[in-house]
């Protein structure tokens, strides 16, 4: 027959336990989300490179109304000719989710020194990650 101690530091360490599993599962959240936090700081610094982290192997770009599909290194390259040619100020973005698929979108405005853009990125899920799909500029 189990101690009242023993049941007690039973329901003690279960207890902690599932405290740890709940911050861990909030870490996750929380990690989740960072990328598009690291995708404003790229924007607003102009760093493609940095953008290019989250980039599927292919990304469809988008100038008004001109789409382009591109490998993930040539799509940095187009990313940066962009940001060199404009040179970004400032970057702010809404996101959220998408009804139909596990897929994630954000629209942002990007000022820069040749006025300001409207921005679209939509993001699809891979393996648990998120990464850039598509990405439209719209002056």
């Amino acid at each position: 027959m189990k101690s009242f101690i023993d049941i007690f530091s039973s329901l003690l360490n279960r207890k902690a336990l599932l405290l740890i599993l709940l911050l861990a599962l909030k870490g996750l959240d929380i990690r989740s989300q960072n990328y598009l936090n690291d995708i404003r700081i790229a924007f607003k610094q102009g760093d493609a490179e940095a953008m290019s982290k989250y980039f599927d192997k292919t990304v469809d770009i988008t100038f008004s109304e001109e789409t382009n599909t591109y490998s993930k290194k040539h799509a940095e390259q187009i990313l940066s000719n962009f940001f060199a040619k404009i040179e970004p100020q400032d970057y702010t973005q809404r996101s959220g989710d998408s009804r139909y698929n596990d897929s994630k979108y954000s629209i942002g405005k990007l000022k820069s020194s040749k006025g300001e853009y409207k921005v679209y990125l939509f993001f699809i899920n891979l393996n648990g990650s998120s990464y850039l799909k598509e990405l439209r500029f719209e002056k």
